[in-house]
């Protein structure tokens, strides 16, 4: 195994203690052995005329023992400038892993403030015996998740005739590229919804304003269909978050159970818009009839879809950058990696765990995981490294098999969900 998917390394410092004190009594005995043995060893043999001098045996014995103290004594100051050694390093790697502790519970805290900073006025549309009303609700903190999680449902809702026929969705370039991917690829369903996902995601955090719509335009260019995505727009720009009038025109039109009946009153809307006049002045006075609608359907209430990029972005940019920085440590394991992640997952209710699911398959969060952001420095360790959703689990807490009819785990089939007792392979994780 190499460095990389090792925890801060720990260098052996009682072991070479231990060796330290073991060569120690090792080198008393020695030389205790020879201290006591001297006498005798001069007594015997070619030594026995050395018996009356002190001085020969003195020079047998500095002859004999000298040399083996000298190389104990070198045995002993490298041991001891090895445990000085020692001991540096490891004051080094505390530093650095207490250097990188601080960071990430700087980062969390930011995270933390970031949810508690949120604040939003919602608007909910009350329906009762065909009549409407609007509801300002005043929400903050995590509780602002939940609401716009309930905006993406109602837009799903509200454009799901636009996307029964695969066909009219796609560019064939933008299509082929999304086959590539192994849980997409002959899909017509899943290909389908993803394209639901992106666009009503985006739709909700771009708003429909005059700026929303030229950036939802650009980000969509050269992915899907030209007047798809016209139709789409224009459509879902009709929805008032004002003007109780405007309202009743919308109710009636969004209960049009057609797309082709939807896409006449549409081009009827923006024809009276544009030139102040319908086809069928006289049709305007049948109550029920398409130019009755579209008369009168101005441009000056105030949308539905506001937009919450000032809301999300920074709130993403910021998780993303957390986890990226936890994922691109080098000498963390990544079982230390996913416990530290762990906490930080901890903070996200399911409501903000739904978002980033919905946001990571939208244009806006691809680098999340189906093109994800490789560090170009740690290559080898293989794209599914950077995969950070599943090689993480961020959406383990996600309820059930469907968010609204989205099967999140065909997109992510490898996220080991909560309540699944079969465990994962996670042995290419570094």
């Amino acid at each position: 195994m190499n460095n990389a998917s090792q925890p801060f390394r720990k260098f052996p410092l009682k072991a070479l203690l231990r060796s330290l004190a073991l060569g120690a009594i090792s080198a008393i005995s020695l030389l205790a052995f020879f201290f006591l043995a001297s006498k005798y060893i001069v007594a015997i043999g070619k030594f026995a005329t050395f018996n009356a001098e002190s001085g020969p045996i003195g020079d047998t014995i500095g002859g004999t023992v000298g040399p083996l103290i000298a190389i104990i004594a070198s045995v002993l100051t490298f041991l001891a400038f090895w445990v000085q050694y020692d001991a540096n390093q490891q004051q080094k790697i505390d530093l650095q892993t207490e250097r990188f502790e601080n960071k990430f519970y700087q980062m969390l805290q930011i995270h933390r403030d970031n949810v508690t900073e949120l604040k939003m006025r919602s608007v909910k549309i009350i329906e009762s015996d065909d009549s409407y009303t609007f509801e300002t609700v005043a929400e903050d903190g995590k509780a602002v998740f939940k609401d716009i999680f309930n905006q993406f449902v109602d837009c799903s809702n509200e454009l799901k005739l636009f996307f029964n026929k695969l066909d009219r969705i796609y560019e064939s370039d933008y299509r082929i590229k999304l086959e590539k991917n192994a849980f997409l690829q002959n899909d017509k369903k899943l290909l389908a919804l993803l394209a639901k996902v992106d666009i009503c995601y985006s739709i909700v955090y771009y708003g429909v304003g005059a700026e929303g719509l030229i950036t939802l335009h650009k980000i969509f260019e050269n992915k899907y269909k030209d007047k798809f995505i016209q139709d789409i727009l224009r459509y879902i720009s009709l929805k008032p978050g004002g003007d109780l009038a405007i309202l009743q025109k919308w109710a009636r039109l969004n209960k049009r159970g057609y797309r082709p009946t939807k896409i006449i009153i549409l081009d009827k809307i923006f024809s009276w818009r544009k030139n102040n006049s319908v086809l069928d002045p006289q049709a305007c006075t049948l109550e029920n009839s398409v130019d009755s609608l579209a008369k009168d359907y101005h441009n000056r209430y105030k949308k539905y879809y506001e937009g919450h990029q000032s809301r999300l972005g920074h709130y993403f940019r910021h998780l993303y950058q957390t986890v990226k920085y936890i994922n691109n440590q080098e000498k963390i394991s990544y079982k230390r990696k996913y416990e530290y992640i762990k906490v930080l997952r901890a903070q996200l209710s399911n409501y903000e765990q739904a978002i980033l699911f919905l946001n990571s398959l939208s244009s806006l969060g691809q680098n999340w995981e189906m093109h994800p952001e490789i560090n170009s420095e740690l290559t080898t360790n293989g794209k599914v490294n950077f995969e950070l959703i599943t090689k993480y689990n961020l959406i383990k807490n996600l309820p059930g098999e469907t968010i609204y009819g989205i099967p999140f785990k065909r997109f992510y089939p490898n996220v080991q969900y909560e309540g699944h007792d079969k465990k994962r392979n996670n042995s290419h994780y570094i």
